[in-house]
């Protein structure tokens, strides 16, 4: 064993929490953290912060709420 620190998890900004958590938790197969659940029809879901778990319950994915996110552009690699 190594005495260098364990990542759990890589955290992403998103301005739609929901909407990117859903997406690769359908692509990868995840689950959501307990509690992490989309809610009920037609209820409110104010996530700010959603985890998602791979079959072994180890967290994988996480996702944050960042309103002011910058969208990103591709650099152009000429060469």
């Amino acid at each position: 064993m190594t005495d260098f620190p364990r990542l759990l998890h890589t955290v992403l900004d998103t301005r739609d929490v929901r909407t990117l958590a859903e997406f690769y938790r359908a692509l990868l197969g995840y689950q959501y953290r307990a509690g992490d659940e989309p809610p009920p029809e037609g209820t409110p879901d104010d996530a700010d912060w959603l985890t998602l778990h791979d079959a072994n319950g180890t967290p994988r994915l996480a996702f944050q709420l960042e309103p002011e996110l910058t969208p990103t552009t591709p650099a152009r690699s000429d060469g």
